[in-house]
């Protein structure tokens, strides 16, 4: 099934692709701008408005492209319609200021995106004209004196690398994203009131809200049904981030710091290869969305400066040790975060048992070793393993793959083929850096877990 998923933004527009039976069905995106929009609720276009950040036209193209391809990732059920209950097709029509340009580098835009989410992705553009982009011509600009804009989940790699920067004497623009109900924009906001304590003038922040609205059964957007995952939703986080930066500067990068181990995210087993594996920070796709914004005129970049840095490394190698320790226990890397408060137990938000927490506490055990810092609902170490329960599945995984990496490391061609197994790697001369940040990951994670593993012949 091929779903034609036309995004609007004038609610005037007649624009519409006609359903071939049992081949393709389309729906449509109307998209007004508002806190209440029809598919997704959300507030950036208010808060740029509100912070008078005005990113080019082309940034803004970048941005509702992200929008699309978050609404219509979240609206369209894989197990219903994916291919192997996995991988959907889809045709992605939005409008843009300049469709000739988009239309000229849309193989890039597709293969990203395809390799971000794992399914099929094609995209239209058509041209729009907005009456808003003419108030904004005679709008006065707002100079924004920073140096850099950097992503910041309220992790502890966006925290360290955050701190990094502004240790280095960067200005600083922090841009978060967080969902209704979730832990995530109070996390956000706490650290950066950390931040602000020591750094005064030189930081600010865009914390934007974008969540899908679940839809009655009545509705028409609902036949794709909805779908829980939202491998997609990094693409929208990225987007928002470039039309912040670009607002700032127009050569303003953009930050993305991540581990280089977690953003390798290599499978720890071959069923791990689609579902459970994400490419938010591997450096195909990084590679890829630079490509396309320096193809269509964006100037603006993505850097991750920790590539080859494992989460250990980024933590013992922190400019600012004592602050980012003092402050550690206020991040939250956990995959779901709320479990604590669904079990009654909110003052603790990691799980301890999900790929995240596992990787995270590995890491904080290599620097700190037994100094406590944090609780976990369940501690890998101290319980016995249940291998029948699902929330044992990421520790199963792992201790499988450290048990068969000794036997990949006799030949150290195999470890390269584990590193491409994840995806292609644009610069093949750094090839033997991915390895060793895959080395060293896997080897803090074995420490921790008690199991040793070949790092050196």
């Amino acid at each position: 099934m091929i779903w034609n998923i036309i995004y609007s933004i004038n609610q005037d527009e007649s624009y519409d692709i006609a359903e071939i039976d049992g081949r393709s069905k389309t729906l449509h995106i109307p998209f007004n701008r508002e806190l209440e929009a029809d598919v997704l609720k959300q507030d950036i276009f208010t808060k740029l408005k509100k912070q008078k950040l005005r990113p080019s036209a082309l940034a803004k193209d970048f941005l509702h492209i992200g929008l699309s391809i978050y609404a219509t990732d979240q609206i369209v059920s894989r197990s219903k319609y994916g291919y192997f209950n996995w991988s959907r097709s889809f045709i992605v029509h939005v409008p843009v200021s300049n469709p000739n340009i988009w239309q000229e580098y849309k193989q890039t835009l597709e293969e990203a995106t395809s390799f971000l989410s794992g399914d099929e992705w094609k995209f239209e553009f058509r041209e729009i004209e907005e009456v808003e982009s003419i108030i904004e011509e005679i709008t006065p600009i707002k100079k924004h004196d920073f140096d850099k804009a950097c992503l910041f989940s309220g992790g502890m790699d966006s925290f360290i690398g955050a701190s990094d920067l502004l240790h280095q004497r960067n200005k600083l623009f922090l841009v978060g994203h967080h969902k209704q109900g979730s832990k995530e924009k109070p996390t956000q906001e706490a650290l950066f009131n950390e931040f602000t304590k020591k750094y005064a003038n030189k930081i600010d922040k865009f914390l934007f809200y974008v969540q899908p609205k679940r839809r009655k059964s009545k509705q028409p957007l609902s036949k794709g049904g909805s779908e829980n995952t939202s491998r997609a939703r990094s693409f929208l986080f990225i987007a928002t981030g470039i039309a912040v930066a670009n607002a700032i500067g127009e050569k303003t990068p953009l930050v993305v710091p991540e581990n280089g181990f977690i953003s390798l995210n290599i499978p720890l087993t071959s069923s791990r290869l689609g579902s459970l594996s994400t490419r938010t920070t591997h450096p195909y796709f990084i590679h890829k969305i630079n490509e396309l914004l320096a193809n269509v005129g964006i100037a603006n970049k993505l850097e991750n400066p920790y590539q080859f840095k494992t989460k250990g490394q980024m933590l013992e190698e922190a400019k600012d040790d004592q602050f980012v320790t003092s402050n550690l226990a206020k991040t939250i890397s956990c995959a779901h975060p709320d479990i604590g408060r669904y079990r009654k137990k909110a003052g603790i938000p990691h799980c301890g048992y999900c790929t995240p927490c596992i990787i995270r506490i590995a890491a904080i055990s290599s620097v700190l070793k037994k100094q406590k810092v944090e609780s976990y609902l369940v501690s890998v170490m101290s319980e016995t393993p249940d291998y029948k329960k699902k929330s044992w599945r990421d520790y199963r995984a792992f201790t499988l793959a450290l048990h068969n990496y000794n036997k990949e490391w006799e030949a150290k061609k195999l470890l390269g083929l584990k590193v491409l197994s994840a995806g292609p790697i644009p610069d093949l001369e750094n090839l033997d850096k991915y390895i060793d940040v895959y080395k060293n990951g896997m080897k803090e994670v074995g420490d921790f877990l008690g199991i040793k593993i070949e790092t050196e012949r």
